[in-house]
């Protein structure tokens, strides 16, 4: 889980560690970069205080890799899937999915589940 003590989030996205190994989730270090450059300071890691930058920062592939794996329920259905496939289930595959009518291009303006 991201270490920034305002996150407690497990992001679906890129994720960093510090020299030491603590994580961070990307929106987190690119937040705690821009802190500290308004501070004109260095920016450090929350947990060990070690600085941290972008060059160095490494990404831990294992951690997106677990993370993208999570189960993620689906908003519409309920359904129970892969957070790497969640997404494109909402959106694409869903029955549930709210949808516009077919006829929308012509100003028909029902929405409601794809089935």
């Amino acid at each position: 889980m991201c270490l920034a003590s305002y996150c407690s989030v497990l992001r679906p996205c890129v994720w960093l560690q510090c020299t030491n190994g603590h994580l961070m989730c990307a929106p987190c270090f690119t937040h705690l970069l821009a802190d500290a450059r308004l501070r004109d300071e260095a920016a450090t890691c929350p947990n060990c205080r070690v600085e941290i930058s972008k060059t160095s920062a490494s990404r831990n592939l294992a951690v997106e890799k677990t993370v993208s794996e999570l189960p993620s329920e689906c908003k519409y259905c309920t359904g129970v899937f892969p957070r790497h496939s969640l997404q494109h289930h909402e959106e694409k595959t869903c029955d549930e999915r709210l949808t516009g009518c077919q006829y929308a291009c012509i100003g028909c303006p029902w929405r409601g589940p794809a089935h």
